[in-house]
């Protein structure tokens, strides 16, 4: 995928969200949602071809980073509860949800989808961080309750 059709689909999504003039500024683009915490930060990579998408979490409250770490290598496990996405911690010791969405032969429609699952499941992780960061149990569903799988992925 070329840069102007990068440049169509930020346009796309600019009309689709209603707000004027989104577009990557340096291969970089920060969406953030009206009177929410979920921030998405989208980085254009032209060599890959593909976006690579983040969600900032919130920091991880240094007493329970043992147990919120568990919790992410669990998720993380084959992505069974994170819906094909990836946890990690941040060089500054705050939680990141991302993914990569490739753009090879990708419409408007899968774009969104992917962003609106992505999105869904960085609220259900800014949720899940803040009750772990206060020593909730993980709980034993907690798979369960993730986004399936295909859920705002791309399938080739």
């Amino acid at each position: 995928m070329s840069r102007e059709s990068m440049m169509a689909l930020m346009g796309d999504l600019s009309e689709a969200l209603g707000i004027e003039g989104l577009a990557l500024e340096e291969d970089h683009c920060r969406l953030q949602a009206q009177g929410e915490v979920l921030t998405l930060d989208l980085d254009y990579v032209e060599e890959g071809e593909l976006v690579v998408l983040s969600c900032p979490l919130g920091p991880v409250a240094a007493e329970r980073r043992e147990a919120v770490m568990a919790a992410f290598l669990s998720a993380n496990c084959f992505w069974q509860g994170t819906g094909g996405r990836t946890l990690s911690l941040d060089a500054v010791g705050e939680g990141l949800l991302q993914a990569q969405v490739p753009l090879a032969g990708l419409d408007f429609p899968a774009f969104y989808k992917a962003l609106e699952g992505f999105a869904a499941s960085g609220e259900q992780w800014i949720e899940r961080l803040r009750d772990l960061n206060q020593g909730a149990a993980e709980p034993a569903e907690a798979a369960e309750a993730a986004p399936p799988s295909d859920a705002g992925m791309i399938r080739g």
